[in-house]
């Protein structure tokens, strides 16, 4: 029974991994903002998205896993920095570039997943902190703290559904993913609930910085 628990918490591990819930949350934000802007889908800016906000954040721990460097996680604590500041250039990349096509929400999104990896690089040095639980906390709060007003004004009901469904989802596994992180022994729970504190918070008052919860 405890190997079943355990092979089931390395599964929920790889399908809640950031690469796959960003690039999840970063889609559905990107056809909401588009449809709300152009009054159409933008299947365009919502694959780029998904490609500078979910993908390419993570391209260096491909490829250190692909070199059978690390794990697909990279478990060493010590092996993390380096990878959390090329990680940053993207994302860089990402908030400029959205801000400068018009696309607030993306690009405030962005800005928030920088400034958090910046924090998450300064606790890394001393403690290791769940990246995965980061990774899904950020993208979440961001849909729950604008669910509201993505219901009201979009003109998609379909959409309006995917968006409640979706916060839905992501607020039962998150408990999950923060068990299945310190059942494989990943992380301790203080770890991962000191990860989902610090990035709702973040998050939250980021977005309440940018005003874009008001735009």
């Amino acid at each position: 029974m405890n190997n079943l628990s355990r092979k089931l918490a390395q599964a929920m591990s790889v399908i809640l991994s950031n690469p796959v819930v960003d690039s999840i949350f970063a889609f559905v934000i990107a056809l909401n903002e588009s449809l709300i802007k152009t009054r159409s889908y933008d299947l365009k800016i919502a694959l780029v998205s998904t490609l500078l906000l979910g993908v390419a954040p993570y391209s260096g721990a491909f490829v250190m896993y692909l070199r059978n460097r690390s794990d697909l996680f990279v478990s060493e604590r010590e092996k993390r920095p380096i990878l959390m500041i090329v990680g940053m250039i993207p994302l860089f990349l990402s908030a400029f570039y959205f801000y400068y096509i018009g696309y607030r929400w993306l690009s405030a999104l962005a800005t928030i997943f920088l400034l958090e990896s910046l924090v998450y690089f300064l606790i890394t040095l001393r403690w290791k902190i769940s990246l995965h639980v980061s990774g899904l906390s950020i993208p979440l709060t961001t849909m729950s703290t604008l669910v509201v007003r993505w219901s009201v004004v979009t003109i998609s009901n379909t959409l309006a559904l995917l968006n409640v469904a979706l916060t839905f989802i992501g607020f039962i596994m998150l408990p999950v993913l923060m068990w299945a992180r310190v059942k494989v022994g990943a992380h301790t729970w203080s770890q991962v609930i000191v990860s989902a504190v610090i990035s709702m918070l973040m998050t939250y008052y980021g977005l309440v910085l940018f005003g874009v919860q008001q735009s």
